[in-house]
């Protein structure tokens, strides 16, 4: 009679280990759901949704310069202007442009335009968002190893801390992009501005 008692105590004791293990591994998780539903709020409010009219800026300001611009030759400072708003115009494909595109090899969020970045960024958090949901079902069900769930969260974790960092590098790479946009398309505006009053004034003459 003992014997069988002891047996039954051991058994409950285990379901009960059990049972806590379990609301703690869910909890870990429901946490990480939680982290990740943030970094998607964040994404969306980092998100740049004039891409395409900046691209059309960049291009109006050029022919601007082009067709006003009479000098035979260009000034050292302004060509350099040129060209750099040329290269920061690259930047500036749209996320729809970037959908199909596959990510680089071992290229980082720096070299991609914003519209990639941001893709790369979404991809990541919709996978990990689908990856949790998934281990949760397993935890709750009892599905799998169970003896490899905590590896699994330490895994999910890890991802976790990595698309917090992902994320924090395209808010610095799309900032960068866009004060750097900011001041060299101030300066140009300026002048051509100034390009078209000299026109307009010489045409009155």
């Amino acid at each position: 009679m003992k014997i069988g008692l002891l047996s039954f105590l051991i058994l409950f004791a285990a379901a009960a280990c059990t049972d806590f293990d379990r609301e703690e591994q869910l909890r870990k998780v429901d946490n990480l759901s939680q982290q990740v539903d943030s970094l998607q709020v964040a994404l969306q409010e980092h998100r740049v949704d004039t891409l395409v009219h900046l691209r059309t800026a960049v291009t109006t300001l050029e022919l601007r310069i082009r067709n006003n611009y009479t000098a035979d030759t260009i000034d050292i400072a302004l060509g350099e202007k040129m060209e750099k708003f040329r290269q920061l115009k690259k930047f500036f494909m749209a996320e729809h442009e970037a959908e199909g595109e596959e990510e680089g090899e071992g290229e980082g969020l720096n070299h991609q335009t914003l519209g990639s970045a941001y893709v790369a960024v979404k991809r990541g958090i919709t996978a990990e968002k689908s990856t949790l949901l998934k281990l949760k079902s397993d935890i709750s069900n009892g599905f799998g190893k169970r003896d490899k769930y905590n590896e699994y969260i330490s895994f999910e974790t890890e991802k976790v801390n990595q698309l917090c960092a992902l994320l924090e590098d395209y808010k610095s790479h799309k900032n960068r992009i866009l004060n750097e946009f900011k001041e060299v398309y101030g300066d140009l505006n300026t002048f051509a501005t100034q390009l078209e009053s000299v026109k307009k004034s010489k045409s009155k003459k």
